[in-house]
């Protein structure tokens, strides 16, 4: 492996934004995510904003929901809170989406990508958590239901 190859994982780590786009330009997105994370009826409860998003973009991707890019807007989810399984998981879901191993190694382009499925996902996984809450079921099976519907919808 020559010295350029190498260094490719670095690249992609100091060019990964400094903040990754989750919809904080809408404050009903906002709200949501936080309330994800802190209300009793939700299986993300305890879990950061960056989880959701992942959860959200392997929602999306696998059940072929198509991306919709969040409006440009400042802050967001820190890109510091991301670790390599994480950037893996979101090089994975790009280069799927593209079919070009190139965009792997593009940081910005992997998250541009990512933050389409991530937007996407989180309006349908929100949704389906407000009907699953109507049904009384424990946050476990809420996930577990959201995990079959997945895996009953691939698109593989």
């Amino acid at each position: 492996m020559s010295d350029q190859e190498k260094q490719k994982p670095l690249d992609f780590f100091f060019d990964f934004p400094a903040f990754v786009n989750y919809g904080q330009h809408s404050k009903d997105i906002m709200a949501q995510y936080r309330e994800l994370t802190t209300e009793s009826w939700s299986p993300f409860v305890g879990y950061r904003f960056v989880d959701i998003f992942l959860f959200c973009m392997a929602y999306a991707y696998v059940r072929g929901i198509e991306p919709e890019s969040p409006k440009s807007a400042s802050n967001g989810i820190p890109g510091s809170v991301f670790d390599q399984k994480m950037f893996d998981y979101m090089r994975f879901v790009a280069i799927s989406n593209t079919e070009e191993l190139e965009t792997g190694a593009d940081a910005k382009k992997t998250v541009r990508i990512c933050e389409g499925y991530a937007h996407a996902g989180f309006k349908k996984v929100y949704q389906r958590l407000q009907t699953l809450n109507l049904e009384k079921l424990t946050t476990e099976k809420k996930i577990k239901v959201l995990i079959d519907e997945s895996q009953n919808k691939s698109k593989k």
